[in-house]
Parts: C-alpha cells; structure tokens; sequence
C-alpha cells in the first residue's frame, strides 16, 4: 500500500508539477485590439488584469492612425525593423515594437522560412498603442507552403517561470480586397515533443483576434518554434504579434504540489525512524 502511494505521487508531481506541456486556451475573437485596456473585460485573462504582453510583447510593423498606403518591404529584420512609410499628408514611423521578457533569451525568424517581410495599408484596424492611445496595425508575412511551416523561435533562460501564456495576435488583412496575405488560418507552438505542442484554429479572421497557449514546465535553453497553416499553399502567412504573459496561479494547483511535497518528506522521515528503532 505504502509502495502505491508513493508511486502515485511520484506521478503527481511528475505530470502536474514539473512536466513540460503545451496547450491551447482559447482564442480572443471579439477585443483583442484592446489589450492594453485594463478596463475592457476579457474572457481570457492570463494575468488576472485584462491586459496582455504583461511580460514583453512583439508587434510587427505598426504605425500611427494616419491613414497611410499599403506598403511592404521585404528582406527586413522583422523583430527590430524601423522605417517610416509615406502618408496623406506626412511621413509617420514605421516600426516593430518589441520588448523582451526577462525570460526570453532571443526571438528570431527560422533559416529559410522567408519570414522577412513586413506590411501596413490603411485598410487595417487600429489596436491599443502601449505608449497610449491607437497605432494600425501591421504585421510580419513569409510564403506559405503545403502543411504547417515553421515561422520563428523564441527561446527561454534560466529565469522562466513554471508556467506563462503566449498570444498570437493576427489583424484582417485578409478581408482586405485583393490582399492575399492573412491566410493563417491555424498556429501552432512546439518545442519538438508531443506533449509540447499545441494547435490553435483562428474562428474569426476579418478582427483583430488572439490564440493563446499555455506552456508549462519549460526548462532554460528550451526553444519553441510559431508555426503557421495557410487556407491556400499559393497565399503567405501573416502574424501580427505576440505577447507573454505570467498567469495568477492556481491554488489547487499549487497546494496539490506542497501536499504531495510534504507527503514525500513524511514519507521519508518515517522509514529514517523505521530504520533507527529496527536498530534498537
């Protein structure tokens, strides 16, 4: 009986403590726009305070509400690019905003994948500017092809949490006419591992919307690859940005893990006890 017992938490803090998981939570279809906005309600809400990128955020290619031309350049550092696009009347900043979390050591485009392009039109919906007020926005694009293609990595170091949420925000630049870019119809995070990888299905796609996944157990180094499946093999893939955010904890959660954690210690402390009265 005492063998079962321990076996059994052994498998409890294996798979609900310490194991590296991924999975998909949901997809905000209706305000993600609104996501520095503390004060629009949202059904998923990692950090308890309805807003996200709490942790760091990338967004590509954003620009001010001036209405502006559709414009692309390829052949770009997406995740650090800085340009300025022609407007009615003036010129604005054209630019990707990326703050890093503590946690992540790099993000950066997979060799090969031809994720190097960005793009504005002025057809596009505004969404929340983190320094205040609107910005358009934009987004970062690669050729699509036939099944799931890898996009970019991001990777984690020694000081990531035991759990954080990833969102993957995507805008309508499909319901533009005549646009082929927008395709994404699905995303996918992975680590490489079955247990670590998660698909999300985008249910809306003429909004700004969000995929959010929760990744769990990661340890330092791990690197996690955004994946991306396009309605049409011949259209491209388009990613807006992506946010991290460090959930409230659940306490069942963390009180199963101190329980089991003190079971072991009893556990252990009585078989001591055992040995030094078989002693006596």
């Amino acid at each position: 009986m005492l063998l079962n017992l321990i076996i059994s938490l052994a498998l409890f803090v294996a798979t609900t403590c310490s194991a590296s998981i991924i999975t998909f939570i949901g997809e905000n279809s209706t305000n993600a726009a609104s996501w520095r906005t503390a004060s629009v309600p949202k059904t998923i809400n990692p950090a308890g305070n309805n807003i996200y990128g709490n942790d760091g955020y990338v967004m590509f290619g954003t620009t001010s509400t001036l209405p502006t031309q559709q414009s692309t350049a390829t052949g770009q550092d997406v995740f650090n690019f800085n340009s300025t696009v022609s407007t009615v009347p003036s010129t604005v900043p054209w630019t990707t905003l990326n703050v890093h979390p503590t946690y992540i050591t790099a993000d950066s485009p997979v060799a090969g994948s031809g994720f190097n392009g960005v793009q504005t039109a002025s057809g596009f919906l505004s969404m929340d500017n983190p320094s205040g007020g609107l910005m358009k926005s934009g987004f970062a694009f690669a050729p699509a092809s036939s099944g799931f293609k890898s996009l970019f990595t991001f990777t984690v170091n020694g000081s990531v949490p035991s759990t954080f949420d990833v969102g993957l925000f995507f805008n309508n630049s499909n319901n533009l006419p005549g646009n082929i870019d927008g395709s994404l119809v699905q995303a996918e995070i992975t680590d490489g591992t079955p247990q670590g990888t998660a698909i999300g299905t985008r249910t809306v796609l003429g909004n700004i919307d969000a995929l959010f996944f929760t990744i769990s157990g990661a340890t330092p180094g791990t690197v996690f690859t955004v994946e991306g499946l396009a309605s049409n093999p011949s259209q491209e893939l388009d990613i807006s940005g992506i946010t991290f955010d460090t959930p409230t904890p659940e306490p069942t959660t963390l009180g199963g893990c101190a329980i089991a954690a003190l079971v072991f210690l009893w556990l252990g402390r009585r078989s001591k006890q055992s040995k030094q009265l078989s002693r006596v």
